[in-house]
């Protein structure tokens, strides 16, 4: 078993410097996002597909090079073979997982996990490391009861805090149909785009555009404000 010297991705955010400019956080951002969309999408692309059913910001390491791994793959499953805390995991039928980084579609309709259940729980991780809080604010106090009241009021995340140029597809990640939501590949392609690749939003959101009509996501980014960099 490798040894990885490193701090869950909650620990990284909480112990993030508060005078940290807004470029350097952003650019660290986007190389820790990369790296989880390029694990998960490792997973979901392999011949036989694997779903990891409970991504959370516990289960995401990040060591002091910004080398970021997928963590404990306990509850994951081979996709084509057959609490009371919200942080904490839950065991249970179809009711896998962590509750706050829960899909709609098992919260509500008690579904087994699925490839955009991942894709889900990974978006509520981009969000709190971009907004640097939790993805749900859910008053005086978090219950999965809650959750589902929130969910079937089709609400999603607050994504104020969230780059305009990401904006559009994360949103589409909380898209109530699961066949809606983005894959991690495209994911992929998104931010190895923002960060390797001289882009203004408007190409990007162009090119994103044509990958995501591709996979029949178009309506999801329709309304997208544009700014560029």
């Amino acid at each position: 078993m490798e040894y990885f010297r490193s701090q869950s991705l909650r620990q990284f955010i909480n112990n993030r410097p508060e005078n940290l400019e807004f470029s350097p956080k952003r650019k660290e951002n986007y190389e820790i996002c990369l790296q989880i969309c390029q694990a998960v999408s490792y997973l979901h692309e392999l011949t036989c597909s694997i779903i990891h059913k409970d991504i959370k910001l516990e289960k995401i390491l990040v060591n002091e090079h910004l080398m970021v791994k997928l963590c404990d793959l306990g509850l994951s499953k081979i996709s084509d073979i057959d609490s009371s805390s919200p942080l904490n995991t839950i065991i249970g039928h179809n009711f896998r997982g962590t509750p706050m980084f829960m899909a709609l579609e098992i919260i509500v309709q008690n579904l087994p996990a699925m490839k955009p259940t991942d894709v889900w729980a990974m978006a509520c991780c981009l969000v709190e490391l971009f907004c640097e809080r939790e993805v749900w604010i859910i008053e005086p106090k978090f219950t999965t009861h809650a959750l589902r009241e929130l969910l079937l009021k089709r609400l999603k995340p607050d994504l104020t805090n969230i780059p305009s140029v990401l904006q559009g597809i994360i949103s589409a990640c909380f898209n109530q149909e699961p066949t809606e939501r983005p894959t991690a590949l495209i994911l992929v392609k998104m931010f190895e785009r923002l960060l390797h690749g001289a882009y203004s939003s408007l190409i990007l959101f162009l090119e994103l555009k044509n990958l995501i009509s591709k996979a029949q996501l178009i309506p999801s980014l329709t309304g997208h404000k544009l700014a560029v960099f």
